[in-house]
């Protein structure tokens, strides 16, 4: 039987109810593809605010659990940010736990060495088939392993069995597991067995949503994003693409299985890629089959009027799109993403010709070491170009390990050498200054308001005017009513003295 541990983090979001997300598709392939392979296995959520770590109780309970149910194997999934949580664990695990704790997810991929201080066995790539494979030559007492996607030390050296080759066709794969029976979780300080209640809680923002992905790889190459290094790790066809009728029929048996869902959030890294042969044919199904609004991310490169109105017969009610920068300059140099202002204004004005029905939100990345005032100020002006209401998720940029931006920066002497920053900065924790406070405010700004906030950045008047402003934002939801209709008063003489 196999445990397997999967890290999860609570985002911190000054403006925003900080969210819990378990949807965990990595840990919830690797055991269902075991399961349907008749073996055993159980999961534990363990999720936590960013720069927590487990608490004694918590790791008690921990042991308790594991003593009880003797796994073969514990696996330990994480992300980077997720480190310090399991180095923390898997030290504790090895005091009372004999067998392998084995880790796996992108950072182990990405620095598999370094993880082996503290693993005995580290997955590289996609791991369904690889962790089977090992697990049958583990219990057969196999000890030079010879199953590829693993990396491990024997007798001192490291030995990397190379990539497990790339799954081609995803619909051979089982769908996510959800046996909620084999799940656990912390509550109220238990761990205890996952319920509908419990699901629910720690899923991010909606509680009535289902997560789904309809291919694997993205089709671009961002510099500062792993997707680019797992693409360089394989031969072939990184992106790959599930038939509709797969995707369909997992969706059908979530609804079956969770009666309270009202949403279904595809996650593919750009869904707006696939052509549109595949998505008219996914369109006319889901209608007919599935019948519930559905969100999308979507690439400003890959929007057209033709595949919007698809989709949006079908249900889409929302996308998010990444801008990333305003600035041409920075998208092209530092980020590797050839989309121009002109190329993001032309998606805008489909977006906005289906505005009545559509809703869209855009992703910015801010604290770029590389870019300068001029760039923050061309981020600002093309933001508030955007319509109005619209939604602005801001990213502060870290450096990953692995990436092609990292590997620049350590170069150019803006991280040290061995710079672990990554492991302990939250992305959605931003810099105190003037620009990432304008960014997060001209969603809700006039766009005449807003652009006397940009052309006038440097009157001490219109700071003044901005911090104000940013507090009441932020603090709106705790503000007294008699502040609110104070700060309303001072609002509409200020229109009126404009006007």
């Amino acid at each position: 039987m196999i445990l397997l541990i999967s890290l999860n983090q609570q985002d911190v979001e000054i403006l925003k109810k900080a969210p819990t997300d378990i949807s965990a598709f990595g840990v919830r392939h690797i055991s269902s593809y075991l399961k349907s392979k008749g073996e055993e296995c159980k999961i534990i959520f363990l999720a936590k605010k960013h720069n927590e770590l487990e608490t004694g109780k918590e790791l008690r309970e921990l042991e308790n659990f594991v003593k009880e149910i003797k796994p073969d194997i514990i696996g330990v999934s994480l992300m980077s940010n997720h480190n310090l949580r399991a180095v923390k664990i898997t030290k504790d695990l090895k005091r009372y736990y004999s067998r392998p704790v084995v880790w796996g997810g992108i950072h182990p991929t990405i620095k598999p060495e370094e993880c082996l201080d503290n693993a005995d066995l580290v997955f590289i790539g996609e791991a369904e088939h690889s962790f089977f494979e090992f697990y049958q030559e583990y219990k057969n007492g196999v000890q030079n392993y010879k199953t590829k996607g693993i990396v491990y030390k024997k007798e001192g050296k490291v030995l990397n069995n190379g990539v497990y080759p790339l799954c081609e066709d995803l619909d051979s794969l089982p769908f996510c597991d959800y046996d909620l029976n084999d799940h656990y979780v912390f509550s109220r300080g238990k761990l205890v067995q996952m319920d509908l209640k419990l699901l629910r809680d720690f899923l991010p923002f909606s509680q009535a949503q289902y997560r789904i992905m309809t291919t694997r790889g993205c089709p671009f190459n961002c510099a500062y994003c792993g997707s680019a290094f797992l693409k360089g790790m394989y031969e072939g066809k990184f992106l790959r693409t599930r038939s509709v009728d797969n995707v369909l029929e997992e969706i059908k048996q979530a609804k079956k299985q969770f009666s309270y869902l009202r949403l279904i959030k595809i996650m593919d890294d750009c869904f707006t890629i696939n052509s549109v042969e595949w998505l008219a044919d996914f369109a006319e199904k889901y209608k007919k089959y599935i019948n519930l609004p559905f969100f999308c991310l979507v690439s400003p490169s890959t929007i057209t009027e033709e595949k919007l109105k698809i989709l949006m017969e079908a249900g889409l009610t929302s996308v998010q799109a990444g801008l990333l920068s305003g600035s041409d300059r920075t998208n092209k140099d530092n980020y590797s993403r050839y989309i121009s202002q002109e190329q993001f204004l032309k998606a805008i004005s489909i977006l906005n010709a289906f505005k009545d029905r559509l809703s869209f939100s855009f992703d910015v990345i801010s604290d770029n070491p590389y870019e300068k005032e001029k760039d923050y100020v061309e981020t600002a002006r093309l933001l508030n170009q955007i319509p109005r209401p619209f939604n602005l998720t801001l990213y502060s940029l870290t450096f990953y390990p692995g990436t092609e931006l990292y590997r620049r920066a350590q170069k150019e002497g803006i991280i040290g050498k061995d710079s672990q920053e990554y492991i302990t900065k939250q992305f959605h924790l931003l810099r105190n200054n003037y620009f990432n406070k304008l960014f997060r405010m001209i969603p809700v700004l006039s766009p005449s308001r807003a652009n006397i906030f940009i052309e006038m950045r440097h009157q001490p008047i219109q700071k003044i005017r901005l911090n104000l402003y940013y507090f009441v934002y932020a603090h709106r939801n705790i503000m007294p009513d008699f502040i609110k209709s104070f700060l309303k008063k001072i609002k509409n003489y200020d229109k009126q003295r404009r006007d």
